[in-house]
């Protein structure tokens, strides 16, 4: 899809929460955002935050590494905790045991978004749904799952 405006990326959210519904997970929702910096991952992650009525600012957990928001209850998704990790100074799958990653991703309850998933794909399942971030130009992405 292409998205030319920040207002673009509901459809994409509307997307992906139809994919997690239609997606039988073994433990917790796992979304790998791929992408160059610059190409939307965080706006995105954003986005989809605030679509599941969480108020708290959302930002992305560079030096943190992994951040959690409880997700109020809502109409789209029976999840109780939205976990946001940037993967951009782990150095691979084996610092994931350090933010507690192996905990987090057995529980159902739990949607996981991950930036920069390409350096930590060796510790993730096969079952996550991937997202690919590209830069067109100043004002256009096209993202594809």
């Amino acid at each position: 899809m292409i998205i030319n405006k920040i207002d673009d990326l509901e459809k994409i959210v509307n997307v992906l929460i139809k994919k997690i519904n239609n997606t039988d997970f073994d433990g917790a929702v796992v979304v790998s955002l791929n992408g160059d910096l610059g190409t939307g991952k965080t706006t995105f992650t954003k986005k989809f935050a605030a679509f599941l009525g969480i108020k708290e600012e959302v930002v992305s957990p560079t030096f943190v590494i992994s951040k959690e928001y409880n997700i109020p209850k809502n109409k789209y998704l029976e999840y109780s905790k939205f976990i946001h990790i940037d993967s951009y100074r782990l150095k691979d799958e084996k610092d994931l045991e350090f933010i507690g990653f192996n905990k987090s991703v057995k529980n159902k309850k739990n949607i996981i978004f991950i930036e920069w998933a390409d350096i930590i794909k060796k510790g993730l399942s096969k079952n996550i749904i991937e997202m690919n971030f590209k830069y067109l130009d100043k004002n256009s992405r096209k993202i594809d799952f």
